[in-house]
């Protein structure tokens, strides 16, 4: 198994490289929300242990007007096929910011991963984000890189 070894509990960090797919609505006056989608992996910076080379999917809602918020889930699959779920939440205080950023909790986990507590901060951003219009709505696209820096604990 991949990951056999994995400490019961311990600190970790390393980065989420993804690639988005979202829908975005203008509302009016500056007003705009998103619902996609992140599909990646993650690299531990370790090099090993913790989630590493796991693939990642993340679902998300975002507000968008000057400032960001949003909320979202996503769920990790390691080497054994063992998985995460991730709750997340974020944004930024206004549109100068280069970088969205919060908190994440694991709220559950299968496998070697069942009982998972922890949480962690992520920050990142998206990078040659394009959009085609449809016709009320706007199809969207991006690269994008998370860093991810906490802790978890296993039963």
């Amino acid at each position: 198994s991949a990951q056999a070894q994995l400490a019961k509990s311990g600190k970790f960090s390393g980065n989420f490289g993804f690639h988005v797919q979202a829908e975005l609505y203008p509302e009016g006056e500056g007003y705009m929300y998103a619902i996609g989608s992140n599909r990646g992996s993650f690299a531990n910076n370790a090099g090993g242990g913790f989630l590493h080379r796991a693939s990642i999917t993340c679902e998300w809602g975002w507000d968008i007007h000057g400032a960001e918020e949003g909320i979202g889930y996503c769920t990790t699959v390691d080497a054994d096929g063992d998985k995460t779920f991730i709750k997340f939440t974020g944004g930024k205080s206004s549109p100068n910011e280069e970088f969205v950023y919060g908190p994440m909790w694991f709220i559950g986990g299968t496998g070697k991963y069942k009982g998972i507590e922890g949480k962690a901060t992520w920050k990142g951003k998206n990078v040659n984000f394009r959009t085609v219009p449809m016709a009320d709505f706007l199809v969207g696209s991006a690269e994008g890189l998370n860093s991810w820096d906490g802790e978890y604990k296993l039963p």
